[in-house]
């Protein structure tokens, strides 16, 4: 009886043993790491820090069968990954591209920590002048 309620419980732990694995037929090693190298690079939607690879999610999942029907269309690498963006948005791109928007992004904080540094330095300055005059 214990031995029966030791296999049910390991049992219970081993579901990640149970789990799906994509098969496709590649055609050769090279479409194979093509694909790989390929679906490492999107970003799942829902996961957000998961490349598309790596993620269970049912998106992941469609997106990677996507990525396999586009390579044997034929398409290219960046061919694929347009496709890709142009479905899913620039932040299935864990490199987007520099755009007006991403540069506000990226120097927003930088320009808000330098205008309150000038800010402090001239109140700061403004002060010990107006403490000298009295």
């Amino acid at each position: 009886m214990k031995r029966l309620i030791l296999i049910l419980l390991l049992g219970l732990n081993c579901h990640p043993l149970f789990a799906k694995i994509d098969i496709f037929p590649f055609r050769s090693n090279t479409q194979e790491r093509e694909w790989r190298e390929i679906t490492q690079s999107l970003r799942c939607p829902k996961c957000q820090n998961s490349s598309i690879a790596d993620s269970d999610a049912m998106i992941a999942e469609d997106m990677r069968r996507k990525v396999f029907a586009l390579q044997l269309q034929g398409k290219s690498r960046q061919e694929i990954i347009d496709y890709m963006t142009l479905r899913y948005g620039e932040f299935v791109t864990y490199q987007p591209p520099v755009t007006p928007v991403t540069l506000i992004l990226w120097l927003g904080p930088l320009l808000i920590l330098l205008g309150g540094g000038i800010i402090i330095v001239r109140r700061t300055h403004y002060h010990q002048q107006k403490d000298m005059h009295q």
